[in-house]
């Protein structure tokens, strides 16, 4: 009874393995870590230029030695990340360093994240309006309101009108009153 059910297991294993051996090959491409192959891969690719798993590491590593540095050590970070969002091609690295501009205080990702909020690709401007909601200043009221009233994708107007729900006020609710009269449902 165990040979008959761990045997077609270990095949099945096996096959999937082998369907992760590349980079971003594969069914199961994020399994690739597990390939010999791939962490050479990845290796020779470190070389010409730093890979994804080296960039995520490399800005939260900012963010953490920023916050428990000096406001000034912070703003550093935050354009730091701005500019990646503005030059870098790779949207995981864009996306990443706009969500780790709401780990900063909103002094300090202020700017970076009006960056984010203009950006070409509407998965940038939706995750700068998650960051704004989690801004502790009501003065992201303004930029979600723009986007809600001006962007032309649905998903950041409907990632705005969350973040605008977020905070309790007047202004808040009068920036979602008028998306409430809007032609867009």
């Amino acid at each position: 009874m165990f040979r008959t059910v761990l045997w077609p297991t270990m095949l099945g294993l096996v096959c999937l393995l082998g369907l992760a051996g590349g980079c971003a090959k594969g069914a199961l491409w994020r399994l690739g870590y597990l390939s010999p192959q791939a962490r050479q891969q990845w290796a020779e690719e470190e070389k010409l230029a730093k890979t994804w798993p080296t960039m995520r590491d490399e800005m939260s590593g900012w963010v953490e030695q920023a916050n428990a540095g000096s406001s000034a050590d912070q703003q550093r970070v935050a354009k730091r990340l701005g500019e990646l969002i503005e030059t870098d091609r790779r949207m995981l690295v864009r996306l990443h360093a706009t969500s780790l501009l709401g780990k900063l205080p909103s002094s300090a990702a202020w700017s970076s994240v009006a960056i984010a909020a203009r950006d070409s690709d509407a998965d940038i401007r939706v995750a700068a309006c998650r960051v704004y909601s989690a801004m502790d200043t009501e003065d992201a009221i303004i930029p979600l309101g723009q986007l809600l009233a001006q962007d032309s994708s649905p998903d950041v107007q409907i990632a705005a009108a969350r973040a605008l729900g977020e905070f309790k006020s007047d202004r808040s609710a009068r920036a979602l009153g008028s998306a409430i009269e809007s032609d867009q449902p």
